[in-house]
């Protein structure tokens, strides 16, 4: 992901973007990316419209957990949380 490629490069410690796939190759070049910058990353996905669309939120929630986010979020609604890396503290 472009984002966090360019956050690292400028500095910052974490990043926050939309998820862009669920394909698990996608999701394993992000967590590497991620682990290797030690970065906190929050991952938005969108909310499901109807009963149906449930399951495939779930299935990009842990998508976004797989992919090493801090958290999955939509619309301000955290959605789970993930580890804590110590010395990180919010401004």
């Amino acid at each position: 992901m472009a984002i966090i490629e360019h956050c690292h490069k400028v500095g910052l410690t974490g990043a926050e973007s939309f998820l862009p796939s669920t394909d698990p190759e996608t999701v394993k070049s992000i967590r590497r990316k991620v682990e290797a910058y030690n970065m906190l990353v929050v991952l938005n996905t969108r909310l499901p419209k109807e009963e149906g669309d449930v399951s495939s939120f779930h299935a990009a929630v842990a998508a976004c957990k797989e992919a090493g986010a801090q958290r999955a979020a939509s619309a301000g609604r955290q959605t789970f949380a993930g580890r804590a890396i110590e010395g990180r503290r919010s401004i």
